[in-house]
């Protein structure tokens, strides 16, 4: 869609004071019509809990949200929960009746609410199953779904932190727990996901399994599967602990997860190596990066080691190919480690970099691959230590390419902003058709970015694709914080807004919306509940530079 270029500037009491480049869209997210969430919402019904982190975790399908808070109270113990928020007409709050809170204490769910289980601490969701139902309402139509919570510091027996992942039923019939017997003998339904429970691998201490989570449908069966992160596991029979695996489950139609059907990975039969304190699969995202219709798993394993030259721990990506027609889906055939002493990629490996923290997938060219934002929050720019920076790689019919990346950082030119130290820009990503032009455009979260006298209180910047171009090629980026938003979105210290990111259609009228969590104090300095505000994208063109939030 062509786009038509104007060029404002601003004069203040006489004197030219800034020139600003930005293009017309048919419609942007509008920073004064948002939803503001916490436990005190109605259909939340809760009080508000010091460090209870609500919306450390986000997850979406279309309509539906999902919130993690991972240190909620249950039962007076700081052990965590997960809500669904069923969108409508009217947003993310239209049913607050149907909002449905889920923990280890809720009927059904395995475990038992502990401290420091950190339930939530990452969600998914997805249609494990794919049994449709039949559609009585417009927001009703997407089958059954399943939400997803891990537990990353869950113990299991005597092992310590080894961690486990929850399945969350709100209803559904692809194989209910209510129900066993209508998966037949052999299949049980799987709701309760750990190494030692029938999956691959051993549980052991500080594994960290379910620390991430991604879904996608591996071998184009039409069912979803799921890759879970377990960053501890220690590989090469126990010689390289923290090395880093991810467990692979498969769907299975009117089933759901298939427990005889798994398979971990890790750099031990991957590109790259594994080696002590790598922690691969830390971050995860899926995307079709060679356009064959299957989706690919591209996983983070953020202190990876550069060997060429002096070991330097700057981080790397993995990334494993999708299978059509397999049973076991990913396949380790073609499999790419890429890092920034990769040839052509752009940066250099340094320690403590970062490179794979977050990933995040999205089509920014609008032509038949799917490309990869990758957070590299570590990175110096210049003499700025952590400033934080966003290497993009594009897709090609032979997968990634690292010829053509490009990075974003706040000395970007035209880029919003200036790096400042320790502001961890690409701390969190989140893709969406921001301005429904029919591009993914990028959200980046910079959690630790100070605003005026408020430290760590976080900035959301969103960066726009272009047609046969390059994300961010025309200079139209705008950035925004909670005092962008209004009351009773504010700016305070250590909220760290932009920790977390998803986007959906939260009111369901066809065009992406965004929400964005946080890690901090909202309610009060020092009460570190959290907070989750959802910024929906107004109906038609209206010039943000003259509106409330075009820069702080």
């Amino acid at each position: 869609m062509g786009e038509k270029m104007y060029r404002a500037t601003i004069i203040l009491l006489g004197f030219v004071t800034s020139t600003f480049v930005f293009s017309t869209v048919n419609a942007q997210l509008l920073l004064s019509d948002n939803d503001f969430i916490q436990q005190e919402t109605l259909g939340i019904d809760a009080t508000n809990q010091l460090d209870a982190q609500f919306g450390f975790s986000l997850s979406s399908i279309r309509n539906r949200l999902v919130i993690g808070s991972p240190n909620a109270l249950i039962n007076g113990k700081k052990a965590g929960a997960v809500y669904l928020l069923p969108g409508g007409l009217s947003g993310v709050l239209s049913y607050p009746a149907s909002i449905k809170k889920y923990s280890q204490d809720t009927p059904e769910i395995p475990g038992i609410s502990e401290a420091g289980d950190q339930f939530g601490y990452s969600v998914a969701i997805g249609m494990f199953g794919a049994v449709s139902r039949p559609c009585t309402r417009t927001d009703d139509c997407l089958g059954y779904l399943d939400v997803v919570a891990g537990v990353p510091f869950e113990n299991l027996g005597n092992d310590v932190d080894t961690g486990m992942a929850n399945m969350i039923f709100p209803g559904n019939a692809d194989c209910d727990i209510n129900d066993p017997n209508n998966c037949g003998l052999l299949y049980s339904p799987l709701d309760q996901l750990a190494q030692s429970e029938g999956l691959d691998g051993d549980s052991e201490d500080y594994d960290l399994f379910g620390s991430a989570l991604a879904v996608g449908d591996f071998n184009n069966d039409g069912v979803d599967d799921l890759a879970i992160g377990v960053p501890g596991e220690a590989v090469n029979a126990n010689l390289a602990t923290a090395a880093g695996a991810v467990n692979v489950v498969m769907g299975r139609s009117s089933i759901g997860l298939d427990i005889f059907n798994d398979t971990v990975f890790s750099q031990s039969i991957l590109p790259g190596g594994a080696r002590d304190d790598e922690r691969f699969g830390s971050s995860l995202t899926v995307g079709d990066y060679d356009g064959d219709g299957v989706d690919d798993l591209a996983i983070g394993v953020p202190y990876d080691v550069q060997t060429a030259g002096a070991n330097k721990t700057g981080g790397g990506v993995n990334v494993v190919y999708g299978a059509p027609g397999t049973s076991g889906g990913l396949s380790i055939s073609g499999a790419q480690m890429i890092h920034q002493d990769t040839d052509s990629v752009v940066g250099a490996a340094e320690d403590n970099d970062e490179f794979g923290y977050v990933l995040a997938s999205g089509n920014f060219n609008n032509d038949a691959y799917d490309d990869l934002a990758i957070g590299v929050p570590g990175e110096d720019i210049g003499n700025i230590v952590n400033a934080g920076a966003v290497v993009i790689l594009y897709g090609s019919s032979i997968g990634l390419k690292t010829t053509g990346t490009h990075s974003i950082h706040e000395d970007t030119i035209y880029v919003n902003g200036a790096s400042e130290a320790g502001d961890r820009f690409g701390s969190a990503l989140a893709t969406g058709d921001f301005n429904n032009d029919g591009i993914d455009d990028l959200a980046v979260g910079s959690p630790f970015e100070n605003i005026g006298t408020a430290s760590d209180t976080g900035r959301v910047s969103l960066f726009f694709g272009v047609q046969g171009g390059r994300l961010n090629s025309i200079n139209n980026d705008y950035a925004f914080t909670q005092g962008t938003l209004g009351l009773p979105g504010f700016v305070t210290t250590g909220a760290r807004f932009g920790h977390s990111l998803t986007s959906g259609d939260f009111d369901l009228d066809g065009k992406d919306d965004l929400a964005v969590g946080t890690a901090g104090n909202m309610a009060t300095v020092g009460s570190k509940n959290g907070s989750v505000s959802i910024i929906y994208q107004k109906k038609k063109f209206v010039d943000f530079m003259f509106e409330n939030g075009f820069e702080d």
